[in-house]
């Protein structure tokens, strides 16, 4: 996200997700995503969903 300058409200209007669903997802409040959810951040983020499975990737609080 912030290589690429987003806020978690551009996050949440490229994903079509709310705003308080990104935040929660980027605390740690939502643990257990659907899949069509990490579809949705994937697509936004222009990246393989499998990226954001990987334990060590921190693509959604610290790409870049």
């Amino acid at each position: 996200m912030r290589s690429r300058g987003l806020r978690p409200s551009d996050l949440a209007r490229l994903s079509g997700l709310s705003t308080g669903h990104v935040s929660q997802i980027l605390k740690g409040e939502r643990t257990r995503l659907e899949v069509r959810t990490l579809v949705r951040l994937a697509k936004a983020l222009d990246v393989p969903v499998q990226e954001l499975l990987l334990e060590e990737s921190d693509v959604l609080a610290s790409r870049g």
